[in-house]
């Protein structure tokens, strides 16, 4: 085990969704953990209901978590927010994501 490269946030959650987005990286349905993760992560909400930029819950989505990591660990620091190709060439059944919470 070793630290993660990149511990920002916010920029593994934009390279993770821009990895699913661009159809790099998928998470089979067989993977319900982590597929609840995705699904139940979001933001809190101040008092007028608009999210804030903390986690609700944040300590409970290690799986996230390590998506996150591997993500920012591939792709490096020239990776910015950006997506490299290459991450993962296909994979079938395919579980769409849509950003939601995540």
């Amino acid at each position: 085990m070793r630290e993660p490269k990149f511990k920002e946030v916010e920029i593994g959650i934009d390279r993770v969704y821009a990895a699913m987005q661009g159809k790099q990286l998928f998470i089979f349905d067989d993977l319900a953990d982590l597929l609840e993760e995705v699904h139940t992560y979001s933001r809190k909400l101040d008092e007028a209901g608009n999210a804030t930029p903390e986690i609700e819950d944040k300590e409970t989505f290690h799986l996230l978590d390590s998506v996150r990591y591997i993500i920012g660990d591939i792709r490096g620091a020239t990776a910015g927010h950006g997506v490299q190709a290459g991450i993962v060439q296909r994979a079938d059944p395919l579980v769409e994501i849509d950003r939601g919470g995540f």
